[in-house]
């Protein structure tokens, strides 16, 4: 029995890459909705002309620093950073 999948001009580092992507999706999509119900989003809009630091928004959100770093970072890692 032969399966046809198609043509896939993809290299396995690249077919591991999208596998990645689609086994860490919920992870960052949790991520994400926690930056948003915690205010972080919110924050950083409400400051985005005068710039805010990490420390800032930890203070201003309650959370601790090391916290909303793990998020933040988890936001540019997926590719959607905040501009």
């Amino acid at each position: 029995m032969s399966y046809n999948f198609g043509s896939d001009n993809k290299s396995a580092s690249d077919a591991q890459a999208e596998a990645q992507k689609i086994a860490f999706a919920p992870i960052m999509f949790q991520a994400a909705r926690a930056l948003r119900n915690l205010g972080i989003l919110e924050h950083i809009e409400k400051n985005r002309k005068k710039g805010v630091t990490i420390e800032e928004i930890a203070q201003a959100v309650k959370q601790s620093v090391y916290g909303v770093k793990v998020l933040l970072e988890s936001r540019f890692e997926s590719g959607n950073g905040l501009c």
